[in-house]
């Protein structure tokens, strides 16, 4: 199989497909951003993932109707539940920044995103169980090739999730650290709008952090389009799903104790054959390594992560300082208290195989979803089979995670087009969204190759890389010639 034209782009491709097979799908294809993102966004759930999911869908009502109040008259149009239940599944919560990020909600969306009246507005979610220094925020966002830091680096290793409100005052931090007189008066003046346009925005029906994002979101989205069609094109609207699994999760456990979901947390003997089976696979914990946790993180004073271990019919830290009961009671509340949240295993357990949400992933998630699927369905085909049956044949590798927002420097080398610089340049027009449009989808990931080489050797590699180049703009530009 040939992916790209250029050889080094082909050579490095076939080593990522041959650490992430999941990924040849995508790379072995040659459609378009449009053809793509229809066959992406299509889906119909089966009759038993379809009742579930109604449940999870007047939960996601029930937020937005409390972030998004009547009197700001917004006019939100969601998808009709008919479509099914998708979307990016592990889009790490935070202000619109990096391209990667910025694909997720382009990508599968493009061939509907233009015309709002007909197709109504985008519905996805991030997840809040990421600390703020993440790789694709770094406490902040970029501009003019420098970020602009919104926390502080003491906070670095704080999970989004459970955060409280904050203020933003990030130019007056910017003016505090010396980095305003660098700026440039363009980028001063983006800056100064940005700032102007958070502090106008109503945070009283927020309860946190998160909630903040997705309104703050809502209100910048809009700004990356040119000025003569955005009213044309949908809204977004990308909650933190965290505090919605869990409730859902709840019910789950309250309505149906023959589920899989319940015996995997509360049934003793299914979840020490879960500790087992699970040691040391795609998602779940290590114990040789002390990596990953037992279903749940726990959050610590500094709402930090802390792993826990089944021991006896208790989740318990290593030093000791949590220690919940496994019955119903313990559980709710401590995730009521937001002292524990799930983790990996038993979230896509949830969503993903017993809810049947399609996930728009990133190329990690595409890969490392689709291990899981296989491992959970291995894991329960004796004891639930027909569950099995529901979920099996569910496409896990939906790579949405394309920076195809990119631009073209003073030396003319592609580089990629973060939110805010989009913003400052006055927004993409129908020109730019038809070029991006020409020429495979795949293309735009060539720029990320050597990221998602370096995630695949890290985590599925061994001994010394076998490449001895690493990928440069020249490599790729003339994958762009009309761009």
């Amino acid at each position: 199989m040939k992916y790209y034209p250029n050889n080094r782009l082909d050579e490095i491709t076939k080593r990522i497909v041959e650490l992430m097979p999941a990924l040849d799908d995508f790379f072995s294809g040659n459609e378009s951003i449009s053809g793509y993102s229809s066959e992406t966004f299509e889906y119909v759930p089966s009759g038993v993932h379809r009742e579930r999911q109604g449940i999870f869908f007047d939960l996601i009502d029930e937020k937005i109707s409390r972030l998004f109040t009547a009197s700001e008259q917004l006019d939100i149009r969601l998808p009709d539940r008919s479509l099914g239940l998708k979307g990016g599944v592990v889009d790490h919560h935070g202000i619109l920044n990096h391209p990667v990020l910025l694909g997720v909600n382009v990508t599968p969306h493009y061939s509907r995103m233009f015309d709002r009246k007909e197709n109504g507005d985008i519905l996805t979610f991030a997840t809040g169980n990421v600390p703020l220094n993440d790789p694709l925020h770094r406490r902040g966002f970029m501009i003019g090739g420098q970020r602009v830091n919104i926390f502080p680096k003491s906070d670095k290793n704080k999970i989004v999730y459970g955060l409280p409100k904050y203020t933003f005052d990030f130019v007056e931090s910017q003016k505090k650290s010396g980095m305003w007189s660098e700026r440039t008066d363009r980028e001063k003046s983006t800056l100064n709008e940005m700032q102007a346009l958070i502090d106008a925005l109503d945070f009283d029906s927020c309860y946190s952090l998160g909630d903040q994002i997705t309104k703050i979101n809502f209100h910048l989205w809009p700004l990356l389009f040119a000025e003569g069609i955005r009213d044309n094109v949908s809204n977004l609207i990308s909650l933190e799903y965290d505090d919605i699994v869990i409730s859902y999760f709840k019910r789950v456990i309250s309505d149906r104790e023959d589920s899989f979901i319940h015996s995997l947390v509360f049934d003793k003997d299914y979840r020490e054959r879960a500790r087992d089976f699970f040691d040391g696979k795609t998602g779940a914990w290590n114990t040789g390594k002390g990596t990953g946790t037992f279903l749940f993180w726990a959050l610590d004073k500094e709402n930090k992560h802390v792993s826990l271990r089944l021991e006896d019919d208790c989740l318990v830290s290593d030093d000791k300082s949590t220690m919940i009961t496994l019955d119903e009671a313990s559980v709710f509340r401590a995730l009521d208290e937001k002292l524990i949240l799930p983790g990996m295993l038993l979230k896509f357990s949830l969503i993903l195989f017993y809810l049947g949400m399609k996930p728009f992933a990133g190329y990690g998630s595409a890969n490392y979803l689709s291990v899981m699927q296989k491992e959970v369905a291995d894991f329960m085909r004796d004891d639930f089979l027909e569950e099995v049956s529901n979920f099996e044949s569910l496409a896990m590798n939906n790579v949405t995670s394309v920076p195809v927002l990119l631009k073209r420097d003073g030396d003319g080398n592609v580089r990629d087009y973060f939110a805010f610089d989009i913003i400052s340049d006055g927004g993409l027009g129908t020109d730019y969204f038809s070029k991006i449009d020409s020429v495979p989808l795949k293309y735009f990931m060539a720029s990320n190759l050597n990221t998602m080489y370096d995630y695949a050797y890290n985590l599925y590699g061994s001994g010394e890389k076998e490449l001895d180049f690493r990928l440069t703009p020249e490599d790729y530009g003339d994958l762009f010639v009309s761009i």
